[in-house]
C-alpha cells in the first residue's frame, strides 16, 4: 500500500547529514528531492510515497500502522490543554490587575 510519507513537523537543520561512515547518511526526515539529489539520481525520480506494510506479514520487526510520529497520544493532548488554560487564565489575572491598577490611579477629580 502507497501512502503519502507523514508530515515531518518543524524543519530544523538539513534533512540528511553526513557521518563518519562513508556512504552512511543520518536521516532526520525524507524529502525525495533531497534523497535523490544524495543519491546522485536526477530531481523529481524518487516519488513522494512511502510503503507501508501489512503488520500480518511474516518478517521485519512489529509495526504499529496507526501511530504515526507526529501524532500526539491523549496525555500529550491533556497536557496541552492544560497549559493552554493555565496561559489563558495568568493572561486573564494579569489584565485585571493592570485594569483595578488603572482605575485606581485615576483621581476622583478627573471623573467629573
Amino acid at each position: 500500500l502507497l501512502a503519502p510519507p507523514p508530515a515531518s513537523g518543524i524543519a530544523l537543520g538539513p534533512a540528511l547529514a553526513t557521518t563518519v561512515q562513508p556512504g552512511i547518511w543520518l536521516a532526520n526526515r525524507m524529502p525525495p528531492d533531497e534523497v535523490a539529489r544524495a543519491l546522485a539520481l536526477p530531481a523529481g525520480s524518487l516519488p513522494a510515497r512511502v510503503l507501508r506494510l501489512d503488520p500480518a506479514l511474516p518478517g521485519g520487526y512489529a509495526r504499529d500502522l496507526d501511530l504515526l510520529p507526529n501524532t500526539l497520544p491523549p496525555s500529550r493532548h491533556l497536557g496541552y490543554a492544560v497549559q493552554w488554560f493555565g496561559l489563558a487564565l495568568t493572561v486573564l489575572v494579569v489584565a485585571l490587575v493592570l485594569e483595578l491598577r488603572s482605575r485606581r490611579r485615576v483621581s476622583p477629580d478627573s471623573r467629573r
